[in-house]
């Protein structure tokens, strides 16, 4: 199944090949290769195979963001964005799972889908500093639905969470 092969790839090939590759030229250049092929992983939205994918993609990033901190400021809209696009297409999904006939573990992963793509991008805001919070102020001052602007809200929560868990000084207070 492709699915599984492309999981298998991420987890068994990337992901191991950030952490050997820590903050240097090496990882910058894998991370932008990262970002070409994670990115879109983020709306594949195809089912119960589609879930599975985004939830090693959604890892693999959060590992890429570590990994290749220097650059990440550079991306941060786009990388933003996703998250928050994969979030709300998840959060849709959830809503009419009855209508759609998600079964279970479907279900389950979207769930996860959720958690993961928040916490990402809270560790976006951290790693990609200004252009992915005017992602977050697009959404909180411009025409969204009300789930969107409250997970915003929630994304910016669990940013702060992260500063103070890890002793971050926010450049807003810099």
């Amino acid at each position: 199944d492709e699915s599984g092969l492309l999981r298998g790839i991420i987890i068994g090939g990337l992901i191991p090949l950030l952490h050997q590759a820590k903050q240097n030229a090496e990882a910058m250049e894998v991370a932008r290769l990262g970002l070409e092929i994670f990115l879109p992983f983020l709306r594949w939205d195809f089912g119960l195979p589609g879930r599975k994918v985004q939830v090693a993609t959604l890892v693999a990033l959060i590992n890429l963001m570590v990994a290749a901190y220097p650059i990440m400021p550079h991306h941060g809209g786009k990388i933003a964005s996703e998250l928050m696009a994969c979030w709300g297409q998840t959060k849709r999904r959830l809503q009419d799972a009855d209508t759609l006939l998600l079964v279970e573990e479907e279900q389950r992963l979207c769930v996860m889908v959720l958690a993961l793509s928040t916490h990402a991008a809270a560790i976006a805001l951290v790693f990609c500093g200004e252009r992915a919070r005017a992602i977050l102020i697009e959404i909180k001052t411009s025409n969204f639905d009300s789930d969107m602007v409250e997970h915003a809200i929630e994304v910016e929560k669990g940013y702060q969470q992260l500063c103070e868990r890890k002793g971050v000084a926010d450049a807003e207070d810099q």
